[in-house]
C-alpha cells in the first residue's frame, strides 16, 4: 500500500510539472500562448535554421504572413515552402530582428 501510494504521488509530481502554463497549446516543434508563436525546436536542414531562427524565437512574420496563431503560422510556412526567398521577422530576447531565407540552388 505504501509503495502504490508513493508511485501515485510521484506520478502525480511528474504530471503537475510538466503541465505548460494555462492557455499554452504545445504542437512538437512550435508553441502557442498569448497570441505569440515560440519556435521550440527547428529540423537541422529546414529553411527557418536556414534563414538564422533559433528555438525560444517567436514568429512575428514569415514570408509577409502575420504569424500569430496555428492557422496563421500554417499559411506561412505553406509560403516559405514555395518561396526561393524570404524575409522571416522573429522577437529575440525582446528585440526584433529581420532575417532572410534563400533557397540554396
Amino acid at each position: 500500500m505504501f509503495i502504490k501510494s508513493v508511485l501515485v504521488a510521484a506520478s502525480a509530481v511528474a504530471t503537475i510539472s510538466n503541465t505548460p502554463a494555462p492557455g499554452t497549446i504545445n504542437r512538437g516543434s512550435i508553441k502557442l500562448y498569448n497570441g505569440q508563436v515560440t519556435i521550440q525546436s527547428l529540423k537541422d536542414n529546414g529553411q527557418l535554421k536556414a534563414a538564422g531562427v533559433k528555438e525560444k524565437d517567436v514568429l512575428v512574420s514569415v514570408c509577409g504572413v502575420e504569424v500569430n496563431d496555428f492557422a496563421t503560422h500554417g499559411k506561412a510556412d505553406s509560403k516559405l515552402q514555395a518561396s526561393d526567398s524570404c524575409s522571416i521577422t522573429v522577437l529575440r530576447d525582446g528585440e526584433e530582428l529581420s532575417l532572410t531565407y534563400n533557397k540554396e540552388k
